[in-house]
């Protein structure tokens, strides 16, 4: 059995409500639009789909269509789109008052941070009656010859640390 097809009493146009689809700033309405005479008979259709936005496209449909994929009109105003997002946050205008300046005497001395300036002193402790005394003297000796080489190892530590994070492994 046929289903039973509106037709309308008098010829008129018969427009298809738009549907707008898209995501972002794409707007893509479609529209179909349906000529009828006075028997209900079908005279003429079109059917558009017109998209807008930036990019590139394609059309397709039945009876006449357009489809196209670049667009003159600007992209939508994002503020006008999400007025909340910081980009379209008011700043104001700064003010035109000039910097004051002012000269401090800085003087850099050196600070004392309570530790010895020489080699500590001899330790000595017993032990069933023997005295033995720990001498710091040679190790102070070989710690200025000893101190640039620390220095430069560290130094190369940080660095491949450093490049190890910059590279992102």
């Amino acid at each position: 059995m046929a289903a039973a097809r509106w037709r309308p009493a008098a010829p008129s146009l018969t427009p298809v409500r738009p549907r707008r689809t898209g995501v972002g700033v794409h707007d893509t309405t479609h529209t179909a639009t349906t000529t009828k005479d006075s028997n209900g008979q079908t005279t003429s259709s079109s059917d558009t789909t017109t998209t807008t936005g930036p990019g590139a496209g394609h059309g397709t449909g039945t009876g006449t269509g357009t489809g196209g994929g670049t667009s003159s009109d600007p992209p939508p105003d994002l503020c006008a789109l999400h007025p909340d997002v910081i980009a379209c946050d008011k700043m104001g205008t700064p003010s035109d008052d000039a910097p004051t300046w002012s000269n401090k005497n800085i003087t850099f001395a050196p600070e004392d941070l309570g530790l010895p300036s020489g080699c500590p002193a001899d330790r000595t402790f017993t032990v069933r009656g023997i005295v033995f005394a720990l001498k710091y003297q040679p190790a102070c000796d070989v710690a200025p010859m000893v101190a640039p080489a620390l220095i430069a190892f560290t130094a190369v530590g940080v660095a491949i640390w450093i490049l190890t994070v910059l590279k992102g492994g």
